[in-house]
């Protein structure tokens, strides 16, 4: 994710474009911002800017991107939730 945002090829834009086709372009989203939370800051910035250009360009639409964002928002809950139902609540909350 970080080398696209940072290098853009021709053949990015190809796989970016056999994605929409598809209707996948939510799962770029997902993967990308998923991966940015593990990173630094400026990797962060770079993805966001990539996104950014993205959208203003036509080649990813506000619906996948937040299709994308809302997917990855419903796997954290459901994370947080098995969360809660596997461990005892004593032990959940010395976690916080």
């Amino acid at each position: 994710m970080e080398k696209l945002a940072l290098e853009p090829h021709p053949e990015h834009q190809e796989v970016l474009q056999e994605l929409d086709q598809g209707g996948m372009l939510y799962v770029f989203v997902r993967v990308g911002v998923e991966t940015t939370l593990e990173r630094n800051q400026i990797t962060s910035d770079h993805v966001g800017h990539l996104f950014h250009q993205l959208l203003q360009a036509g080649i990813l639409s506000t619906s996948q991107f937040f299709k994308g964002v809302l997917l990855l928002l419903l796997m954290l809950l459901l994370m947080l939730l098995l969360l809660l139902l596997l461990l005892p609540a004593n032990r959940f909350f010395k976690l916080l």
